[in-house]
């Protein structure tokens, strides 16, 4: 039997994306020690594509043109996918990886990640009920269930019992979904809201070519199992093939 060579090498095991939050760092892109690079001239409040990266631990590096402008190191694993923020820590910067969550058939799901320094530890608030209270700085809040449709997310200084919001978006979420609301701005950048969404419940496109692995992060091993039969069944009609032809010729 012929069976296909070996797919496991052509995947990545992990998923990661490169939020840009560092108001005045002008464009930048996260690149992995020996791996790919993630994005290319991201803009502020700009949010990449996943990119698959094997699954270990990597350096990682925020570079603007030459320069690095911060370097951490992040532990990713087999079938995550994972949200890397670059934003302020003082005058410096910082690299923050988050775990991205999954989504879960016909429900919505959302979080929110704090990377507004200014802004100290405000409520956010969603349709006006608390998704969080007192936020922390680079916090990511845990993910809440929503019914799918639009929804107001709404971030407010504490204690204001969902006073006038500071920053404040119309989020439209979709069953099936899981999404990642980030809070940025100040340092001379207007505050705001920027959704990303995480995962769906069913694959949005086809898988990519290369058995690589879909935005899930999953393997497909129903098309690798038809795939090898289809190698197998090829095979042996061509051994049948090229033994009937020695039959003639004797």
């Amino acid at each position: 039997m012929v069976v296909a060579g070996p797919a496991s090498d052509a995947w990545a095991d992990a998923s990661v994306r490169f939020v840009h939050a560092v108001p005045g760092a002008g464009s930048a892109e996260l690149v992995v020690k020996g791996g790919p690079k993630v994005g290319s001239g991201v803009g502020f409040g700009q949010v990449t594509p996943y990119v698959g990266v094997s699954a270990g631990s990597h350096e990682v590096s925020l570079q603007s043109g030459s320069k690095a402008l911060a370097v951490t190191t992040v532990d990713l694993t087999d079938g995550k996918r994972y949200t890397v923020v670059a934003m302020s820590q003082g005058k410096k910067v910082q690299l923050r990886p988050y775990t991205d969550g999954g989504a879960a058939n016909g429900k919505a799901r959302l979080r929110l990640i704090h990377a507004a320094p200014e802004l100290g530890s405000p409520d956010v608030r969603l349709d006006g009920q608390a998704l969080a209270e007192k936020a922390t700085y680079t916090e990511a809040t845990p993910y809440v269930t929503a019914s799918p449709g639009t929804h107001t997310l709404a971030v407010t200084k504490p204690g204001s019992g969902g006073g006038r919001p500071i920053a404040s978006k119309q989020v439209a979420l979709s069953a099936g979904s899981a999404s990642t609301a980030l809070l940025i701005g100040t340092m001379g950048e207007p505050t705001r809201i920027v959704l990303a969404s995480d995962q769906t419940a069913a694959p949005s496109r086809a898988p990519r070519t290369g058995l690589a692995p879909l935005d899930g992060g999953g393997r497909p091993w129903g098309a690798i199992v038809a795939i090898a039969m289809l190698a197998g069944l090829l095979g042996g009609a061509l051994y049948l093939f090229a033994g009937r032809r020695r039959t003639r010729a004797g």
